[in-house]
């Protein structure tokens, strides 16, 4: 459960190191050269050679691109965000937004069929057929047996016609590497590295399945999201237990919804469900692009225009979270029985960043808490009392919503629950009346930097790092604002924190616990 948002507290420092030349411009590497020295220039100096080196163009259609041009290799990282995630969801309709992320690998009217009119006939009818089957088995009465036979013949007419995997070969043809998508909270991108040669194709393919998507192999491709469930939530502790905090955490938002979906929803999900979230969401004034790498401006602007231009523009308002969670009053707990080790999460609410600054002394609290084997627990409830098996904090489940911050600890096996739940709590009450050593701030800060070093010294990561920002945020310079705010952070700010968010009525508490041992204590 480590936090993808971690990056947002380091990622400013990596621009920097970026910038300046500090971290291998080479695509392919994947780790910093951290031996080399810092800059003596000042901080102001490099983030100001960074931000004359990004680009920001505007489509007609409103699709906004950041470009960065990185000449050392032949090649460039693209990413396509859209503002879209699991928080956009409504009970009833959710998993929608994940499995339109496995959708878009399907192809188009011109990638993945042989003969898209002919597949179109067929794929009407056999989406009023499997509706009309779906409605039939839920009212619990039997089929008939000329639907299940017509929808056997139409699957076998469509497989005749499509083409398996032919958006993924067309890439890797070509050199493509990294071929992939992730569907969070806030948010869904897509994302390839190709040689820049490829990079009209790129343009071709990636607007075309934005323009003409189709949705087809939708209800083999459920399965397959129904059984991802199964695995990464059902038959898991873990996603049984993160389920569970954010079920418990939040009564109204939709934060507390999973992003992969419930499982009685996925199974009721249809083609129209998935069509009309699309239409809604994927819209240019929604989007951004970011390409790092070895391209040329001129080219980068008119290749946009030619094939991203031709997405129309939107002609309606974007449909908004209206929900806000209500401030908690008293502290939740739950449990959960499941055939596995204990182990337990600890949450409080907190606030998301630009809507208070708090958000971003978190990061260096982590740093503080979870980091590292200096930190406070891996050093006192790992090594020292040995009551931990392992003992992280993160903070989920999004960034454009009010979140949590939260311990994520399983004890030493024979010392429970209980006894680890009570020594973490003293570490965070702790918090409230002492300082935290400077040099534990400082260690904290330093190992947030080589993080970034090691995680974003690549095209890919650049441009991960600038879209986010900019789809989130609306401008990735918030960045330098975020890396200012982050370093300045002090042990009274993480005294503050304490104070104000680790309060027993904003707590949220839920175990995970055998059932038989629970049986055994009721008796």
């Amino acid at each position: 459960m480590r936090p993808i948002r971690l990056f947002r507290f380091t990622l400013a420092f990596s621009l920097c190191l970026l910038a300046s030349g500090f971290i291998r411009p080479d695509a392919h590497a994947e780790e910093a050269d951290t031996t080399r020295p810092l800059s003596e220039r000042s901080t102001k100096e490099i983030l100001h050679r960074l931000a004359e080196g990004v680009q920001r163009i505007t489509l007609s259609n409103g699709l906004r691109v950041l470009y960065f041009r990185r000449a050392q290799a032949p090649v460039f990282s693209a990413q396509i965000w859209v503002k879209v995630g699991g928080v956009d969801e409504v009970p009833g309709v959710t998993g929608v937004a994940h499995m339109l992320e496995h959708m878009a690998f399907k192809g188009s009217t011109t990638i993945g069929t042989k003969d898209y009119e002919k597949e179109k006939k067929l794929l009407d009818q056999f989406e009023r057929l499997q509706v009309e089957l779906e409605k039939t088995q839920k009212a619990g009465e039997k089929p008939e047996a000329e639907t299940l036979a017509n929808i056997k013949s139409l699957r076998a007419k469509l497989e005749e016609l499509w083409i398996p995997n032919e958006f993924s070969n067309v890439y890797q043809r070509q050199g493509g590497v990294g071929l992939n998508a992730a569907t969070g909270k806030d948010y869904t991108y897509y994302l390839i590295s190709l040689p820049t040669v490829a990079f009209e194709l790129w343009a071709w393919m990636e607007s075309d399945r934005l323009l003409n998507p189709v949705f087809r192999q939708f209800y083999k491709e459920r399965d397959v999201v129904l059984e991802e469930r199964r695995m990464r939530t059902d038959d898991s502790p873990g996603g049984k237990l993160y389920e569970a905090l954010l079920a418990s955490a939040f009564w109204a938002h939709p934060n507390r919804l999973p992003i992969i979906g419930w499982p009685s929803d996925l199974a009721q999900l249809s083609v129209s469900d998935v069509r009309e979230f699309y239409k809604a969401h994927y819209r240019p004034d929604n989007m951004v692009v970011s390409l790092i790498g070895d391209l040329e401006p001129e080219q980068v602007r008119s290749t946009l225009e030619k094939y991203f231009g031709r997405i129309p523009a939107a002609t309606s308002d974007l449909r908004e979270v209206s929900v806000r969670e209500e401030k908690q009053e008293g502290a939740r707990e739950s449990t959960v029985y499941f055939d596995a080790e204990p182990r337990f999460a600890l949450a409080y609410h907190k606030p998301v960043y630009p809507l208070h600054k708090d958000d971003l002394h978190f990061g260096v609290l982590h740093g503080v808490l979870s980091e590292g084997r200096s930190s406070i627990f891996y050093r006192e409830l790992v090594k020292e009392k040995q009551l931990a098996s392992s003992v992280s904090s993160s903070e989920a489940p999004g960034e454009r919503f009010p979140n949590l911050f939260f311990v994520w600890a399983s004890p030493r096996h024979g010392v429970g629950n209980e006894k680890l739940i009570t020594a973490v709590d003293e570490i965070l009450e702790r918090l409230k009346t002492e300082a935290v050593p400077q040099k534990d701030i400082d260690a904290a800060k330093k190992r947030i930097r080589v993080d970034i070093l090691n995680t974003l010294a690549s095209n890919s990561g650049l441009a991960r790092t600038l879209a986010h920002a900019e789809l989130l945020w609306g401008d990735w310079e918030v960045l330098f604002e975020m890396y200012d705010t982050m370093l300045s952070t002090t042990s009274d700010d993480l005294k503050r924190l304490a104070q104000t968010y680790f309060t027993p009525a904003n707590r949220t508490l839920v175990r995970l616990e055998r059932r038989k041992k629970a049986v055994a204590k009721e008796k």
